[in-house]
Parts: structure tokens; C-alpha cells; sequence
């Protein structure tokens, strides 16, 4: 939690002193960002797993019927759905605020904010690639 909490806070500020907004809609962003950054994260690494069983462990098909993986993706769904609802719950970033450290470098911010997003792409885009490898070359 404390990484989360040091990335909101960067986020805030980001929003904040780069974008230009005021700062309950700069927390209203981060936080955002930071719920939809897990949700991603989550959905990319459940599809990999998913991917891996399907493709090494077991094969969810029966004969002539696609049927019980309709469950699985129908749970994988509800699943992510119960991420959002519970996330906006539990979830609850704090602000660790150091406005001397922080504020100084405006291109500093600038840069964080741009490879966090940067980050987040190369993530998924490597999952996506490693999945068509696997179906490619297993498949």
C-alpha cells in the first residue's frame, strides 16, 4: 500500500501542477488511475494464467462445445465487475504530500508521469506479444 500510496502522490501532483487542475479534481484523476492501473494489471495477468492452464494443464473444451469456457470468461468478467465495486471501497489511497521536495522540478513530474503511462503500455503490450508466441508455437 505504501508504493500505491507513493505513486498517488506523484499522480496528485502531476495533475495538479503540470494539468493544471485544482487539486480535488487532480486526487479524483490519481485516483482513477491508480484503480484503473490495478484493473489492468489484474485483467492482463488473469488472461495470461487463463492462457497458460489452456494451454499447458487442460484443455477447457468438450467435444463439439465451446460451453465451459463461456463460464470461464463469464467469471473472469464478473470477477474484474468485483474489482471495480470493491475497489471503490477498500481502495483508499492516502496523499503523502511534501510540497519543498516535490514542487521544485516541474519536468521531473512531467517525466514521471509519462513513463508511468509508458509502463502501464509495455506491460500489456508484452503480455499480448507472449500470448501470441504461446498460442503461436503451442497452439
Amino acid at each position: 500500500m505504501q508504493t500505491i500510496n507513493r505513486i498517488y502522490t506523484k499522480l496528485v501532483l502531476a495533475y495538479n501542477l503540470t494539468q493544471n487542475n485544482d487539486f480535488n479534481k487532480s486526487k479524483e484523476l490519481a485516483y482513477i488511475a491508480i484503480r484503473n492501473t490495478i484493473g489492468v494489471l489484474l485483467f492482463f495477468s488473469i488472461i495470461f494464467i487463463q492462457s497458460i492452464i489452456d494451454l499447458f494443464i487442460t484443455d477447457f473444451r468438450i467435444k463439439r462445445s465451446d460451453f465451459p469456457v463461456y463460464y470461464l470468461y463469464l467469471g473472469l468478467g464478473i470477477l474484474i465487475i468485483g474489482f471495480v465495486f470493491f475497489s471503490k471501497v477498500f481502495l483508499k489511497p492516502k496523499l503523502q504530500y511534501l510540497p519543498k521536495l516535490e514542487t521544485k522540478n516541474l519536468k521531473k513530474l512531467k517525466r514521471y508521469f509519462i513513463g508511468y503511462i509508458i509502463s502501464i503500455a509495455l506491460f500489456v503490450g508484452l503480455i499480448f506479444v507472449l500470448l501470441r508466441m504461446l498460442y503461436i508455437n503451442f497452439g
